[in-house]
């Protein structure tokens, strides 16, 4: 994934997923692992509810956690995205 993709993501519809307290507890039913995600990655899993770009997401969490670099939050967005769709939680959008 780059920096410049103009692709959008969304969650896996295959995933199952449950909010406990500040994080997500989020499984692929085939692979019986759970994946916790906390405060921030849960707004972004839930944000990813409709197809979003990266430039989408990076705007999101900008805004709800009111932080002042924009460039950061993509580096870090970017690593979560890359990781959520490693582990098929998140799929490009048709």
């Amino acid at each position: 994934m780059s920096t410049s993709d103009s692709r959008k993501y969304v969650q896996n519809p295959a995933v199952v997923s449950r909010e406990v307290a500040t994080e997500t507890i989020i499984m692929v039913p085939m692979q019986r692992h759970l994946n916790a995600l906390n405060a921030t990655a849960s707004s972004v899993w839930a944000f990813l509810a409709t197809a979003r770009t990266v430039d989408e997401v990076v705007a999101h969490v900008t805004a709800t956690f009111a932080v002042k670099d924009p460039a950061a939050v993509r580096e870090d967005m970017v690593a979560l995205l890359e990781d959520l769709e490693k582990k098929n939680l998140i799929v490009p959008a048709d």
